[in-house]
């Protein structure tokens, strides 16, 4: 590889992505020509075929993104002139939906990252790096200290690979650049306004890697981390194996009859009698039966009954088994009931299936990445890292809003929580502003007395009192 060559050239001993992520991308894409592509033997000769794919790899990691990071996830610092910052790099960026997309490769190939640098203009620019683009150069205890990342970019006409590396030295980091003839391996000149070498002077630095929060253990050394299906291939086999067995089921269940030859109308062409059929009606095929008794001057339906209910029961079981592997519980996908899709909100929550516990454990490295980027960007612009930053995610999608406004209204009623509290659990506000929500309320109704009338909206929570139930 031109990349790893010249990175060994400049003295580095980079790690190289593992062989596995070609296999993780070829299941991302949905084609992996070892299993997809394959040869059958008909008796006279082996012909090639193509198997389907439900390209289920590319379902669960566009799964694990939308959990993790969707547009309703919010980024705050405490310092409003940073937080001001973040907002608009985002925005200028384009972070709502490129983060949603680098967290969906990095659960593909086991490995992303953010990286951060000033554009011509003076802007703070991210790039968002999928994992065969990233080459760790020194780490420790699983932390990547120094990286090179590469991409391939066209430049007066011809491919050259781009090389950033960040290299910490003792004044802080220090990112070199370097442009690469994609065919000859050598570097050539960089274009206008791309500096050779970029010193920060700070021991910040100004790329983010991102990983799944699973133990690699293709190469338990290894800095990479690993994709999130890597453990469940064969399960991908078993799901595309029996979703290219039901197409055949109905390819080859078609209409098919047998009519003897004297029942077909015949024409003379090169001195042999053909049947001539409906071009287009592939129903019916001439054949000679033989013999002259009625039995064989029969037409013969050769059409089987179709397998639906077996297939569709293994497509389901393979589904199970196959979200399962994945980290997101038994029951993710649902096909069987047509349609397909993916569990409830309420079903999600009242099954207390791995899917939540696995959220928690992922939104680790995604926070800490979010966390860092911020840091990043305060370092860029003059400003203190060293201050609150939140990363709120969205749980409405594993959280029955329902079931929390129940339980906050038992507890309210039991005495547990005050009125305060109780906005804070069921509308997600600070205590701060839940107090003014209350106080509103309050002068609104003219209330002169402490216990608040809770708005009508939540009274289909309050159970009515049974005059023979026994006090408890």
């Amino acid at each position: 590889m031109p990349v790893i060559e010249f990175l060994r050239k400049q003295g580095f001993n980079p790690a190289s992505p593992p062989e596995e992520m070609e296999t993780w991308l070829a299941w991302y894409k949905g084609n992996t020509e070892s299993f997809h592509s394959y040869t059958v033997y008909n008796g006279i000769a082996f012909t090639g075929q193509k198997r389907a794919s439900m390209r289920m790899a590319k379902q669960i990691c566009a799964d694990w993104a939308s959990l993790l990071l969707s547009e309703r996830v919010e980024v705050s610092t405490e310092d409003e002139r940073l937080n001001d910052l973040v907002q608009h790099v985002f925005e200028f960026n384009g972070f709502d939906f490129r983060a949603n997309q680098l967290v969906e490769l990095t659960f593909a190939l086991g490995t992303g990252a953010f990286v951060e640098f000033f554009d011509a203009s003076g802007q703070i620019v991210i790039d968002y790096v999928r994992g065969d683009c990233i080459y760790p150069l020194a780490w420790e205890n699983g932390e990547i200290t120094d990286c090179a990342f590469a991409s391939v970019r066209r430049v007066a006409g011809k491919d050259r690979y781009y090389v950033a590396i960040h290299s910490l030295k003792t004044g802080g980091y220090v990112v070199t650049n370097h442009l690469i003839d994609k065919d000859s391996g050598k570097e050539v000149a960089l274009p206008d306004g791309i500096a050779p070498e970029v010193p920060t002077r700070s021991s910040q630095p100004r790329f983010q890697i991102m990983q799944p929060n699973l133990v690699n253990n293709v190469d338990l050394d290894s800095p990479f981390g690993i994709s999130v299906y890597a453990n469940a291939i064969d399960r991908l086999k078993k799901v595309d194996l029996i979703f290219d067995s039901g197409n055949n089921e109905f390819q080859l269940g078609k209409k098919r009859i047998i009519v003897p030859l004297t029942m077909a109308r015949t024409a003379v062409a090169e001195a042999q009698k053909k049947p001539i059929f409906d071009p287009n009606d592939v129903a019916f095929y001439g054949l000679d039966l033989g013999g002259d008794s009625r039995e064989t001057q029969k037409p013969i339906d050769l059409t089987s009954d179709l397998r639906i209910e077996a297939h569709s029961q293994g497509l389901q079981d393979a589904l199970n088994y196959l979200s399962d592997g994945v980290g997101l519980g038994t029951d993710r996908y649902e096909y069987q009931r047509g349609g397909g899709g993916v569990k409830t909100a309420t079903e999600v929550v009242s099954e207390k299936s791995t899917l939540y516990q696995n959220l928690q454990r992922h939104k680790l490295p995604v926070r800490k990445a979010i966390i860092d980027l911020c840091k990043s960007i305060a370092v860029m612009a003059g400003m203190n890292p060293d201050v609150e930053i939140s990363v709120n995610f969205d749980d409405s999608i594993i959280q029955d809003e329902t079931a929390i406004r129940q339980k906050a209204m038992l507890e309210y009623q039991a005495g547990l929580i005050d009125e305060v509290a109780y906005f804070m659990e069921t509308r997600g506000l600070d205590e701060e502003t839940a107090k003014r929500f209350v106080a509103d309320i309050k002068a609104r109704q003219g209330e002169t007395v402490e216990t608040l009338m809770l708005p009508q909206e939540h009274a289909e929570f309050i159970e009515p009192e049974d005059e023979g139930q026994e006090e408890r």
